[in-house]
């Protein structure tokens, strides 16, 4: 709820424009956040057991080495292991959001040339976009309060709202 005692058109209209403004602030937060939270999920949905607990000799890594807990062999028709390299980098989120016709937008996607072909085929033979982006939903809308309510209490006196 907001209270405000006005002083005049002037007043009025600066109190307005300041709430406007705050509100805006606010939304961009909030989506950002949004944003942020819907890529952690989907790279965590990314994190599956890696398929060989070894790795042979070589001129980046050195000296062969074993990977502690990790099975010693997965086949390579069971289900996916960790998805890394650009699939996993690709994922991204708006960073400066546009408002069209009074609506702030932004999205959470993959992204990258290399990603095209094979993103959509992941997707739907091991989920990890979709599940992600139905976890998070329920709590995405507390973040939109939370930040509007912080906007609102934000307006000061010299705006003419009291």
């Amino acid at each position: 709820m907001i209270d405000a005692k006005f002083f005049g058109v002037k007043n009025f209209t600066a109190g307005v424009r300041e709430l406007d403004a705050n509100v805006n602030l606010a939304t961009i937060r909030a989506l950002k956040l949004s944003q942020g939270q819907i890529k952690r999920a989907v790279k965590k949905n990314m994190e599956g057991a890696p398929r060989y607990n070894s790795h042979g000799a070589n001129r980046v890594t050195g000296a062969a080495f074993k990977l502690e807990g990790a099975p010693t062999h997965a086949a390579r028709s069971g289900p996916v292991g960790k998805l890394t390299g650009t699939l996993q980098r690709g994922v991204g989120g708006v960073k400066r959001p546009k408002k069209i016709r009074g609506i702030w937008f932004g999205g959470v996607g993959v992204g990258n040339k290399v990603n095209n072909v094979k993103k959509n085929v992941w997707e739907q033979k091991y989920p990890y976009f979709r599940p992600a982006v139905e976890k998070t939903e329920p709590r995405l809308g507390s973040n939109f309060e939370k930040s509007w309510g912080r906007a609102a209490s934000k307006i000061s006196a010299k705006g003419g709202m009291i």
